[in-house]
């Protein structure tokens, strides 16, 4: 699987680059990035894929990729796309809190009666990024933060952010879930930690990513999984027990439904020409 570099689109001192670009080639294979991904749609028609799951292209579509998150698209010759790759360390540390409390996926904030501000929101980036004038990291930094936080209100249809406090629960929360999803974990357990029931802390994850429990970790696994069988040469039954499923059938069973294809044929199709 083709992986893109965001070293090779800015200067190492600000790891921030934005494109718009009209599409010279219908379809983009599967590949990934070392970098957060925004793909912006400016023309209707297509469909792009995040983590195996497909979703239709409209004008003003936002499609956000994680580093982890593999993906493609299919759309036809001549659209137009705005493209932003950036790491965290762009933004300020409650813009990096924000950003780990957006799911993958596809968002729409933008319509026919703000398009406008989309595009110049692009084009004052783009043309800072390339200019490079005094405060130019200070500009392009401040636009990313309120693009972000754009998307997280529209998400979880909320006025304000300031002072909820699901957010530091969130947050402790989801680190759990990135360092202990190999083992079990339940909205129980996940309650526990923040000192709340079972019932709110489903409704509080579901409130803020959109998705229920159970399909953020099933899918957070195989994410992991589909990384093990790009970049090692773990067999699938060990895959399966690094990752949180403890039975290799239920996880072969579950990664064919999710991800279109069974794990070994996966690996045939994606994995890296050279695995230590």
């Amino acid at each position: 699987m083709k992986v893109y570099f965001i070293k090779d689109y800015c200067t190492p001192d600000w790891p921030l680059s934005v494109t718009r670009e009209m599409r010279l080639i219908p379809q983009e294979e599967e590949h990934y990035h070392d970098c957060y991904e925004i793909m912006i749609a400016l023309s209707d028609g297509g469909s792009c894929a995040v983590g195996g799951v497909s979703y239709p292209v409209h004008a003003g579509s936002i499609f956000l990729c994680k580093p982890e998150d593999s993906h493609s698209f299919i759309m036809p010759v001549g659209n137009s796309i705005g493209n932003i790759m950036f790491k965290p360390e762009i933004l300020c540390k409650a813009g990096q809190k924000l950003l780990k409390l957006i799911p993958s996926g596809v968002f729409r904030i933008f319509t026919e009666n703000n398009f406008d501000q989309l595009l110049a929101m692009l084009a004052g980036m783009e043309r800072e990024l390339t200019e490079k004038t005094e405060g130019y990291r200070c500009y392009t930094g401040a636009v990313m933060q309120f693009f972000l936080t754009s998307i997280y209100r529209r998400i979880n249809d909320m006025p304000d952010m300031a002072g909820i406090s699901g957010n530091d629960e969130m947050e402790i929360i989801l680190d759990y879930i990135r360092e202990h999803y190999q083992g079990k974990i339940s909205l129980q357990l996940l309650g526990e930690l923040i000192g709340r029931s079972a019932v709110y802390t489903g409704k509080l994850f579901h409130q803020v990513t959109r998705c229920c429990f159970s399909k953020y970790l099933l899918r957070y696994r195989l994410g992991k999984a589909q990384e093990l069988l790009r970049n090692s040469r773990l067999t699938i039954t060990e895959i399966a027990y690094h990752t949180g499923f403890f039975d290799s059938s239920h996880f072969t069973r579950s990664f064919e439904k999710n991800c279109g294809m069974l794990p070994l044929a996966y690996r045939r199709k994606y994995r890296r020409q050279f695995v230590p």
